[in-house]
């Protein structure tokens, strides 16, 4: 049996939660504190301002020029699409070791576990910076509009091939995980015929090459839908409205 007072065990939790672990004088100086105090403070700290994050900056990547003619110029590129995926890796890993109040990049790490990602498909450290940043401005917010910008993400809209989604040949990869693992859960109340509609309500994304994010008229579906009981010339906003866990509590 431990000797540490129940105070002590529930604040060895709680930062382990909060953060990436904790030592003994960590534990011992919050559990003087009252935990919501506590909480609400190290929540309303400027994270950018956290001495950890001031000394480990975030490398700005770029997307390298287009219009290479020869495999010595594709090479090149590629090693430096490389280069700047491995340097963005680093850098995060670096400041959630660096920081002093880690609770800010523990909440942007679960949500891209949840919203999840990967550099093992994604091409540009460019789109996949811009979501972390999108992730740790967001992360306190509420989950609509979260999910609004994850659905309208260049990496994500690559990771899960809502790019090359069009009216002529739907793709459902967007439309099913959106359900599955960001909203509703597996199973939990819809059908592959809403998984089918709802990949038809996300049609026509296209991804530019620094990363912004357009509906091109021309390749979105634009006849009826229904998705769980809906039915309209549904689209993207539509779709995050219809399955969201307390809209879905209305229905």
């Amino acid at each position: 049996m431990s000797g540490q007072s129940t105070q002590w065990l529930a604040t060895a939790r709680l930062l382990r939660r909060a953060g990436f672990g904790a030592s003994g004088p960590q534990i011992d100086a919050v559990a003087k504190q009252d935990p919501s105090v506590y909480l609400d403070t190290v929540l309303g700290l400027d994270a950018d301002r956290d001495p950890g994050a001031v000394a480990t900056p975030r490398p700005m990547p770029v997307t390298p020029p287009t219009g290479y003619t020869t495999a010595a110029q594709l090479n090149a590129v590629n090693q430096e699409l490389e280069r700047q995926m491995k340097d963005l890796t680093a850098w995060w890993v670096r400041r959630m070791v660096a920081v002093e109040e880690p609770i800010h990049e523990k909440l942007t790490l679960l949500w891209h576990n949840h919203f999840a990602t990967s550099a093992q498909k994604v091409p540009f450290a460019v789109w996949m910076g811009a979501q972390n940043q999108t992730l740790r401005t967001l992360k306190l917010g509420d989950f609509r509009t979260l999910a609004v910008a994850m659905l309208s993400d260049a990496a994500m809209l690559y990771w899960l091939d809502g790019f090359s989604n069009n009216a002529n040949r739907p793709n459902e990869n967007l439309s099913r995980e959106f359900m599955e693992l960001f909203t509703l859960g597996h199973g939990d109340g819809y059908s592959e015929m809403d998984v089918w509609e709802g990949a038809r309500a996300l049609t026509g994304w296209n991804i530019g090459p620094s990363g912004q994010t357009v509906v091109e008229s021309d390749q979105h579906d634009p006849d009826v839908k229904t998705v769980l009981g809906v039915t309209g010339n549904l689209d993207y906003l539509s779709l995050i409205h219809i399955s969201e866990p307390t809209r879905q509590a209305e229905i």
